[in-house]
Formats: structure tokens, C-alpha cells, sequence
């Protein structure tokens, strides 16, 4: 360094001097870049909150309040949402035969699927074209022609549909997608999970739909669960999963459909300790009376 040139070395450190400078500026424009990255982000974020705010609004006002009388049956619903994802919609109707009514529980993988489901329910009719006796599968048809060609890509939703007559105690049932459906058997206490007969409806959906029936008894009980009851998370990052709600069930066989109902949702948020849910949580109950066996034969 002694014997370098001075002036050398007087014009190397402006040449740094000048490069700093640069540089300084290169930051100057980068930090004002994120910050304009950053606001536009937070508008976003609010306006995706807002909008999520209105659909999760919209969703509670469509989600039905009072649940028909109807001789021979108890039902016990309830609907959660999460203001992260959601879509869950449920409904249980009376159909144009006084002797049948409907069940219907469908969810989306987001609030933007669930207004198209919604949307395409209403195109259908005010009224379900299950109303006029259509077999499930093919109420289940109806719906998913209509919604399949709006579908965005890599979303999806889940629908299950079935009616029962009261007169054979029969339920008639469609289901595509990974809703939980559980019959528990009073005579035998055995509990089954209905099938899931076709893949959630999407894009590319194009499968053939069929129904299957079960024939009830008094005293049996029918529980519908959305994937959102199941994916619940505790702070550990464990599901709570099928087997969890396999022993509610069977632990409370001889509760009412209210209690049950109750205890799925006490034990769910037992899990969860505190963690929010990422998906809508709807669970419906349904329990045959002992006095349905005189409507039938009337």
C-alpha cells in the first residue's frame, strides 16, 4: 500500500464512493418497491377478508334455521363456519309425496363453489327436482350437469342426497365426494359408513351416478359429518379423524340426536385446543322413533 500511486488510489475510492452510491439508490428503489408491494398486499389481504366476510354472511342466511316436523324422525344439525375456508350447505326437505322427505348435504373447497352449488340448487327450481320423485342418483345427475361445465380448475365439491320413505322405512342415497355418512344399526349395534360412490365433482367430472338404499328400523340413527369435523388439527398438527368420531357415535348410542350432535362438536373443540379450523363443520343427526312402525302401516 506505500507504494502505491496516490492518485491511483484517490481515484479508486471515488470509483467505490460512486459505486456505493449506486448501490445506495438500487436500495432506495427497492425498499420503495416492497413498500408499494407491501400495500398493495394489505389491500388484498382486506379486501379478501371482506369478501370472504360477505360469503361467510351470505352462507348463514342460506343455511336453514328450522328443520321441517316430520312424524317418526328426530333431527339434530349444526352448521360452523371458519373464516378461513368453507362451502358446507345442508338442507332437509318434504317432497311432493307427503310419505318422503329429503337430505341433502353438499361441501365446496371454498365459498366461491359453494355460490355456484347454491346457484345452480335455485337454476333447478325453487323448489329441488327431487320434489317430483326423481331417484337420488339422479337428482345427484341433475346437479352435477349443471355445475360441472362452471367448475374452476383444481377446485371441487362434495354431495351427498338421499330421501326416505316413511311408509318402508327405506333410505335411498347418492353420494359423490368424501362426506362422512354413518348408519348405526340399533339391533345389532353395528356402524357402517355409506359409500362414497363417485369422486367429488370437478372440471373433468363425467361418472356414472347410482344410488343405494338402506332399510331402516326403529331406533336406528343416520350421522352426516362435512371433511371439515375431520380435519380439525390439535397444536400438534394430529387430525381428529374417523376413528375419533366412530367412538362418539358408539359412546353415545343410547343419547338423543341433540346430545350426540352436541357431543361430537364439545369433543372436536376439545381436540383442537384453541387451534382455528380450516374448513366449515356441519354434522346432522338423524334418529328413527319407536312410533315411526304405526305411521308406516297407516
Amino acid at each position: 500500500m506505500a507504494n502505491q500511486d496516490p492518485k491511483a488510489l484517490e481515484g479508486r475510492i471515488r470509483e467505490l464512493e460512486a459505486e456505493l452510491k449506486i448501490k445506495e439508490q438500487d436500495l432506495r428503489l427497492f425498499r420503495d418497491e416492497v413498500a408499494k408491494l407491501n400495500e398493495q398486499l394489505e389491500k388484498f389481504i382486506t379486501q379478501l377478508g371482506q369478501e370472504i366476510h360477505l360469503a361467510h354472511a351470505i352462507q348463514k342466511i342460506l343455511v336453514p334455521t328450522e328443520i321441517p316436523s316430520i312424524p317418526g324422525f328426530e333431527f339434530s344439525t349444526k352448521y360452523e363456519a371458519s373464516s378461513i375456508s368453507g362451502g358446507d350447505y345442508f338442507d332437509i326437505f318434504e317432497l311432493e309425496d307427503k310419505f318422503r322427505f329429503g337430505i341433502l348435504l353438499a361441501t365446496s373447497s371454498g365459498y366461491g363453489m359453494s355460490a355456484l352449488f347454491l346457484s345452480v340448487l335455485l337454476k333447478l327450481s325453487g323448489h329441488y327436482e327431487a320434489r317430483k320423485g326423481k331417484s337420488s342418483h339422479e337428482t345427484l345427475a341433475l346437479i352435477a350437469k349443471e355445475m360441472v361445465p362452471n367448475i374452476p380448475e383444481n377446485e371441487k365439491s362434495s354431495v351427498f342426497y338421499a330421501s326416505v320413505d316413511r311408509r318402508v322405512l327405506e333410505l335411498n342415497y347418492c353420494q359423490a365426494g368424501d362426506l362422512i355418512g354413518l348408519y348405526h344399526r340399533q339391533s345389532d349395534g353395528r356402524l357402517e359408513r355409506l359409500e362414497n360412490l363417485a369422486p367429488a365433482l370437478h372440471r373433468d367430472f363425467n361418472q356414472p351416478l347410482e344410488s343405494r338404499k338402506i332399510s331402516l328400523s326403529p331406533r336406528d340413527r343416520i350421522v352426516l359429518c362435512s371433511p371439515g369435523v375431520l380435519t380439525v388439527k390439535n397444536p400438534k398438527g394430529e387430525s381428529f379423524e374417523e376413528e375419533r368420531l366412530y367412538k362418539i357415535v358408539l359412546d353415545q348410542s343410547k343419547s338423543s340426536a341433540h346430545q350426540l350432535r352436541n357431543e361430537i362438536f364439545f369433543q372436536v373443540n376439545q381436540f383442537a385446543q384453541g387451534q382455528e379450523m380450516t374448513r366449515d363443520m356441519t354434522v346432522i343427526v338423524i334418529d328413527v322413533q319407536d312410533r315411526v312402525l304405526k305411521l308406516a302401516k297407516s
